[in-house]
């Protein structure tokens, strides 16, 4: 296999991996506050847990391009 071919495939396999890893964390955050929303009472849910998925979320968003 050619050095450039190589090179092709291993970036390949790298943003492919990234994908999938950027799809699970986004994925995870997004059953969290799933979960978080559906089991809490609509007078009794916790703002430390809502700030927690805003700023996961918003991490997870942010450091991602699009």
């Amino acid at each position: 296999m050619e050095a450039g071919c190589f090179l092709g495939f291993i970036t390949h396999s790298a943003a492919a991996f990234l994908s999938i890893l950027w799809d699970i964390s986004l994925c995870q955050c997004v059953e969290y506050a799933t979960h978080s929303w559906k089991y809490t009472d609509s007078n009794h849910r916790n703002w430390c847990d809502i700030l927690y998925i805003n700023t996961y979320c918003g991490t997870i968003l942010s450091s991602h391009t699009f």
